[in-house]
């Protein structure tokens, strides 16, 4: 697109929407320092139901068959908090919390076309650029401190900032593409910065979202952009459910292409830090409540396995830390759930949306041994590809030049 005009609008609203997105985006660091800070950071997200839509009374929205499906998973993780006794108040108060943020996020980029959802893109360099500044700067003056065995920076640990950087590498690319036509060099500039933070703190996860994010974006400049429809829904989760196999079972081991690249590129052991153990134990707590889960907010591996290490305070796989919590129940419909709505996505006519679809993927591969999905950044990427599935190219730069 050509010539588009940055809208910048300073008033109440803009400067909450700025602050409501740092809570979102850049929470841990700070909130960690504030009393009853996890329910003070889920209240905050929840302010963009209240605050972005600008209604005076509470309309509830029209639920179309994607948002039940994303209703219907978060009340999955139900069944085993109650019949698995695992949960306090507290623990149906964070998740009421996170269900109604994710919805007043949902609600708010409903609108494509307004202003403040228009200025959430402008400020993304900002905050892309702010994050990377703190977390070198953490890194190189030693100010981060150890928690779990693991550095902490801004943002948390190592592989958290590191999903932090590949979503917004993700969106900026999806603004760039829908607005200009092309990826700026600015946008590639940032990602080389946060591909070499990964490399320079080590983190596999990193190494692996934001590089292979980068590759399939080359190939989609290099390429026709159409490109991206050869990864259809169902290969798109075929690939995924093989790898997770490979990984979980350890049956890459037999794969030596496999083995080299994560010896020799990532710099890690073959048991891909102790993940092993944490694997083998977390499969057998899957099988005592396979169908069901242990609910939302469980602590059942760090209270099982936790004495081993300290480390082991979640299963480091996003698909088996699903099983744990809501269950085969749950993760089938978060399967269905996903499938309509990358669908959703496929069908779109906007090639700015493929940049979307492909971050997806890369951040759904980090969870192969990380808790990438379901997470704050999955639901903002997967939110925003939804609503904006509609919104054409063509629509978008008729309605840029003309604002």
């Amino acid at each position: 697109m050509k010539n588009k005009k940055c809208i910048w609008i300073i008033n109440k609203q803009s400067i909450l929407l700025l602050f409501i997105l740092f809570m979102w985006l850049l929470p841990e660091r700070i909130i960690n320092n504030i009393p009853a800070n996890q329910y003070l950071t889920f209240m905050l997200r929840g302010a963009f139901l209240i605050v972005l839509l600008r209604k005076r009374r509470f309309i509830i929205p029209k639920l179309g068959f994607s948002e039940m499906m994303i209703f219907i998973f978060f009340m999955s993780y139900v069944p085993g908090m109650i019949l698995n006794g695992n949960a306090d108040a507290g623990k149906y108060l964070w998740l009421l919390c996170d269900v109604f943020c994710v919805f007043g996020i949902w609600m708010f980029f409903k609108n494509p076309r307004g202003k403040l959802q228009i200025l959430f893109f402008d400020y993304l360099p900002i905050f892309w650029i702010i994050l990377l500044i703190l977390s070198f700067f953490y890194a190189a003056t030693n100010v981060a401190h150890k928690s779990y065995g693991g550095v902490i920076f801004f943002v948390g640990s190592k592989d958290i900032t590191a999903h932090c950087l590949v979503t917004f590498f993700g969106l900026n690319a999806y603004s760039d593409v829908r607005d200009k036509g092309r990826i700026t060099m600015l946008t590639w500039i940032l990602a080389g910065f946060s591909l070499l933070f990964a490399v320079l703190q080590g983190s596999g996860q990193g190494m692996v979202m934001i590089g292979f994010l980068i590759g399939l974006l080359l190939f989609f400049v290099i390429s026709t952009k159409r490109s991206w429809k050869l990864i259809t829904p169902a290969i798109f989760i075929a690939v995924l459910g093989g790898i997770y196999y490979l990984i979980v079972t350890f049956d890459f081991l037999n794969i030596k292409i496999i083995t080299n690249f994560i010896e020799n590129v990532l710099q890690k052991d073959t048991t891909l830090t102790g993940r092993d153990t944490i694997y083998k134990g977390s499969l057998k707590l899957i099988m005592n409540h396979i169908f069901i889960g242990y609910g939302y907010g469980n602590q059942i591996v760090y209270e099982t396995l936790g004495r081993i290490w300290k480390a082991f305070n979640t299963a480091h796989n996003a698909l088996l830390q699903m099983l744990l919590d809501s269950g085969l129940i749950g993760t089938i419909i978060f399967c269905i759930m996903l499938y309509s709505l990358l669908k959703k996505m496929f069908r779109s006519s906007s090639n700015a949306i493929g940049v979307i679809y492909l971050t997806i993927f890369s951040l759904m591969l980090g969870g192969l041994t990380g808790i990438t999905y379901p997470s704050v950044y999955f639901w903002l990427l997967v939110i925003i590809g939804i609503n904006y599935s509609n919104f054409s190219d063509r629509e978008s730069e008729e309605y840029f030049n003309a604002v």
